[in-house]
């Protein structure tokens, strides 16, 4: 019975990523969050499709080749989280850093493809019994690191923008999930048998594709698309119920600079002190702008005819 609800949760585990890598190929803008988060996505697939068929490995080298395929995505998934959360805050890093951090990575795969000569990822590698070396620790500390780097990360810019509470709450929640139950593993707090981090990732995953499917994010939006708006000669700004503009086209940035992850708050009272209203009405007019259209009548001349419209979901939200 525990093996069955062992291979379930695997599953389940990697068809919620499956499921949320689909939808951002998809849907999303394909910028460097976007990737490191599906990066993040196939990793976790790699490390919990070999475990399916570790209980039918007969022999210890059987087992070795499943444990290599799981360590590619073991191996970095630190990196990448911590990649993710700092493109998620936008937080600028050097090359050579991340260039280190994937190094390192690499370093520690090279360690565990090696163990043979050295015997220093593992002490002892057999069918029923594995003992691990300093080799494993530190490549585990390493990734230990890499994730709470990113947690505090996502708290710092929690700070700066406390309207992402739930964006953080899920992004932390799915970090600390699996290193928990990974840390009771690897310290046989919880004697299972198995490692019960790759179930984790199924609970995190399911975080993860709630968070894009139903609290906007990473800013995916299924009703405008970035490639159509790009070609068409009149501003247009989407924004999402959060307030974040989500889409703007070429023309939009060039009439009233805007830009994607703008708060549409700010940028219509930024319109209203620079641009002069052709009716003195409107600057009292209540936040967000008046469904109704105007003329904005800029500085050096220029006129801009501004319309506003709202889209509503099958629940009339």
């Amino acid at each position: 019975m525990t093996e069955i609800l062992l291979h379930t949760s695997y599953l389940v585990a990697i068809g919620f990523c499956f499921g949320t890598f689909g939808w951002m190929m998809l849907k999303a803008e394909k910028n460097q969050t976007a990737k490191a988060f599906m990066m993040c996505q196939i990793l976790i697939i790699i490390w919990c499709l070999p475990q399916l068929f570790l209980a039918f490995a007969d022999s210890r080298e059987i087992k070795y080749a499943l444990y290599a395929i799981s360590y590619i995505g073991i191996s970095f998934i630190g990196p990448c989280w911590l990649m993710f959360a700092r493109f998620y805050c936008r937080k600028e890093t050097a090359p050579w850093a991340w260039a280190v951090l994937l190094g390192i990575g690499s370093f520690d795969f090279a360690m565990f493809l090696s163990n043979g000569f050295h015997h220093m990822f593992y002490r002892i590698f057999e069918l029923n019994q594995i003992i691990y070396g300093p080799a494993f620790y530190f490549h585990m500390v390493f990734t230990y690191t890499c994730v709470i780097l990113g947690m505090v990360a996502v708290l710092g810019n929690f700070r700066k923008n406390p309207g992402q509470g739930v964006h953080t709450a899920v992004m932390l929640a799915a970090a600390a999930v699996p290193l928990g139950f990974n840390m009771l593993y690897l310290s046989q707090t919880i004697k299972s048998g198995f490692d019960l981090t790759p179930p984790m990732f199924a609970l995190s995953s399911f975080m993860m594709l709630l968070a894009v499917f139903r609290y906007d994010f990473l800013d995916i939006d299924v009703v405008a698309s970035r490639q159509i708006f790009s070609s068409i000669g009149e501003g247009i700004i989407v924004y999402n119920r959060r307030g974040k503009v989500t889409c703007c086209n070429d023309a939009a940035c060039r009439y009233v600079q805007v830009k994607n992850g703008d708060d549409y708050n700010d940028v219509w009272e930024r319109l209203c002190k620079d641009a002069l209203l052709q009716e003195d009405s409107l600057l009292k007019a209540p936040r967000p702008m008046p469904p109704a259209g105007f003329v904005l009548e800029l500085p050096d001349g220029r006129k801009l005819q501004v319309k506003k419209y709202l889209l509503f979901g099958r629940q009339g939200k």
